[in-house]
C-alpha cells in the first residue's frame, strides 16, 4: 500500500529505468542490446529449440536487478535459465555448467539480491544458491572454490605466540 511505499521510500520519488546502460527509451529495455552478451553460448548452444532460445529473454530481467557491475558477470537470470535447460537437457549437464562455472563470468560472482527488492524477497537468492549446491555436488572436485580461506585457516592455527 501507498503508506508502506512513503514509510519505505519516502516522500519523493524518482523513477529511473532499472538499467541506465539498457535503457532504450525511458522505462523501455534494450533487449536485442541485452541478449548480445549471450551470442556466444547460443551459437555453442545449437541443440536448442527456437522456444528455448526464446525464452532467454524471461531469465535476462532479472539480471539487472543485481548490484553487480562487472561487465564479464554473465548475470543471475543466465544462472537460472542454465538450470532451467538442464532440467529439460540432463545428458547436457556437464557441458552446461561450465559456461557457469568460469571464474570472472561465473556464479561465484553471485551477491544477494533479497534486500534489492520491495517487498524483501529471498526467492530468487535461494534459487542460486539450490544451483550452486547442485553444481558442486555435482562436481565435488570444485569444492576447493569454496573453501578459498582454509589455508589461511590452517597456517593461523598452527602459528605460536
Amino acid at each position: 500500500d501507498l503508506l508502506s511505499l512513503s514509510t519505505h521510500f519516502g516522500q519523493e520519488w524518482r523513477i529511473d529505468p532499472i538499467s541506465e546502460y539498457y535503457a532504450r527509451k525511458d522505462l523501455l529495455i534494450d533487449m536485442q542490446a541485452l541478449r548480445k552478451k549471450y551470442d556466444g553460448f547460443l551459437k555453442w548452444a545449437e541443440f536448442l529449440s527456437l522456444q528455448e532460445r526464446e525464452e532467454l529473454d524471461a531469465y535476462l530481467l532479472l539480471n539487472l536487478i543485481s548490484p553487480m557491475r562487472n561487465d564479464e558477470y554473465f548475470g543471475d537470470g543466465f544462472f537460472l535459465y542454465i538450470k532451467w535447460l538442464m532440467s529439460r537437457h540432463p545428458e547436457r549437464f556437464n557441458d552446461l555448467s561450465e559456461w557457469v562455472m568460469q571464474p570472472q563470468s561465473g556464479i561465484l560472482n553471485f551477491v544477494n539480491l533479497a534486500d534489492m527488492l520491495y517487498p524483501r524477497g529471498d526467492t530468487l537468492d535461494e534459487e542460486i544458491w539450490d544451483f550452486i549446491r547442485l553444481l558442486f555436488g555435482a562436481h565435488k572436485e570444485r569444492l576447493q572454490y569454496l573453501c578459498t580461506l582454509q589455508p589461511i585457516c590452517d597456517q593461523a592455527s598452527t602459528r605460536s605466540y
